[in-house]
């Protein structure tokens, strides 16, 4: 794989998949993640958020429907809450495992705009197969940054 880019020229996202579903957790306006408490993870919190940290605030979850803007790069923050699963973009030929308790980067840079399937690589129990109901939308930038925006104030909300 090639070097990962500067974090400071991508756009970071990070996914914690789950039996059967896709997280995603983006910086808000501000371009900061709000810190994380992994003590205070739970079903309802799966990334651990302070909510003292006013950086968090404005953070943006999602599930199934992760959204990048065509060409820049993007680095992924690939965990799991449960089992052992596999971060897969065929159209993209991005794979990655995610494995609880470990956060593994991997990037790439989307060069065509599109809605492009998510699907995990790994077997992960009975419902694996609604692991392929998650998207990736490759967009415009102006594009990515109306969806991003109206999804801001919802840091403890998924879609």
């Amino acid at each position: 794989m090639a070097k990962l880019p500067d974090y400071k020229d991508a756009l970071t996202i990070q996914i914690v998949a789950q039996q059967f579903a896709w997280n995603a957790r983006y910086a808000g306006k501000d371009g900061e993640f709000g810190k994380q408490d992994m003590t205070r993870v739970a079903a309802d919190d799966l990334f651990g958020v302070s909510p003292e940290d006013l950086k968090g605030k404005d953070d943006v979850q999602v599930l199934n429907e992760l959204h990048v803007p065509v060409g820049k790069p993007v680095i992924c923050q690939v965990s799991s809450k449960d089992v052992i699963h596999s971060f897969k973009v065929i159209a993209l030929r991005v794979t990655q495992d995610a494995i609880p308790g470990m956060r593994i980067p991997c990037w790439f840079k989307a060069t065509q705009e599109g809605r492009y399937q998510i699907n995990c690589a790994q077997l992960c129990g009975n419902g694996h197969s609604g692991m392929s109901s998650g998207f990736l939308v490759v967009e415009s930038q102006d594009a990515y940054d109306k969806w991003l925006a109206s999804k801001t104030g919802g840091a403890t909300q998924l879609e």
